[in-house]
């Protein structure tokens, strides 16, 4: 309980009293936005308009088509007469998936205009039409990687609420981690970044024969205490469309999680400290509950790490933009460590194939 409450006073505690630094003065740099999709039709006749309308005077969207069956080879041939700010990118049939999202990033990095590049999903929609000079406002001349965050869409069932859960415990990590000066990933859906910084250090070259980690990866390799800045500004955020069955989720963050084991050490003995420590004290809980005569002073002790986690995360969550920690805290905190414990026992043996 020890090593859950130092870890949550020294990391969660930052982003629960974080405050947008002010900007003094607002440089419009020009953005390139880049998105890969395959089979994406539907999605994409949302976010386009979306990304269109948003209020920022240079900006270019860089759409990869990653060899699309569907209609969006159309879709996209009849937006770009009419949007000159669209340039597409299509992959033929010989290079599809040939490194997975690796490979279609890489070839939308390249042909970006600008070297201020933002990256997102076609099951992504901006929450508001700021995000891009919201998300610009975080570079100084230091500061080359701003982290964003992106939930997801809230909708009816216990799968949709544990789905936020999840994304709100692993956003409020990493978003804490790069405020103590320890960035250890980003997310894909909103993420931006230097177009050199990229280059600078060879891209995905150090883990390509890897189908996964285009985000956290790469974060995990070129992030440091000086060069990585977050905002969470809700202006900034890019709502994302949940998996609707569990099968499917469990295979996404599998496919996540398969990467952990390649990030650096000392990232990893952080995050897996914490999650131990506090299985262990669930696991002390039950025993105590057990044995005769202890059931008071467990309770009291379990309560009270219940409560405090509890209230420090309460604002973290309405930082982010869903105060979803009600009562139902206890057995979601207890259902998501034990998804964590399994997650990364069975991504010890999760080997990714595809893309999607």
């Amino acid at each position: 309980m020890f090593i859950s409450l130092v870890f949550l006073f020294f990391f969660q505690t930052r982003l629960a009293l974080y405050k947008e630094p002010s900007s003094s003065e607002i440089q419009f740099r020009p953005v390139s936005i880049i998105i890969c999709a395959q089979n994406e039709y539907k999605n994409l006749l949302v976010l386009l308009p979306k990304l269109f309308e948003q209020d920022y005077p240079q900006f270019e969207v860089i759409l990869v088509d990653d060899g699309s069956t569907d209609d969006t080879t159309f879709l996209l041939q009849d937006y770009v007469k009419t949007e000159p700010r669209l340039h597409i990118i299509e992959l033929s049939e010989s290079v599809k998936n040939k490194q997975g999202k690796k490979f279609a990033l890489m070839m939308g990095l390249k042909g970006a205009k600008y070297d201020h590049v933002l990256l997102t999903d076609a099951d992504c929609i901006p929450s508001s039409n700021y995000w891009i000079s919201k998300m610009q406002e975080s570079f100084t001349t230091e500061k080359e990687i701003v982290l964003g965050y992106s939930p997801y869409e809230k909708r009816k069932g216990f799968l949709n609420l544990f789905i936020r859960f999840e994304t709100f415990m692993t956003g409020s990590q990493y978003l804490s981690f790069a405020l103590a000066k320890i960035p250890y990933m980003g997310v894909g859906r909103n993420l931006s970044y230097h177009k050199h910084l990229f280059f600078d250090n060879k891209g995905f070259s150090s883990h390509i024969h890897l189908m996964s980690g285009d985000d956290d990866l790469f974060i995990n390799q070129v992030a440091d205490s000086k060069n990585t800045t977050i905002n969470i500004n809700p202006d900034t955020f890019m709502i994302s469309q949940p998996k609707m069955s569990f099968g499917d989720y469990l295979h996404q963050k599998s496919r996540h999680l398969s990467v952990g084991k390649f990030y650096k050490s000392n990232h990893k003995f952080l995050l897996t400290l914490p999650v131990l420590s506090t299985f262990l004290l669930f696991i002390s809980f039950v025993i105590l509950m057990i044995l005769p005569g202890e059931r008071i002073l467990s309770l009291c002790i379990f309560g009270s790490f219940i409560v405090i986690q509890w209230l420090i995360y309460y604002s973290v969550s309405r930082k982010l933009g869903d105060p979803l920690l009600g009562i139902l805290f206890p057995l979601l905190y207890l259902l998501y460590h034990l998804y964590l414990v399994w997650m990364s026992f069975s991504g010890l043996f999760y080997k990714t194939k595809t893309w999607k």
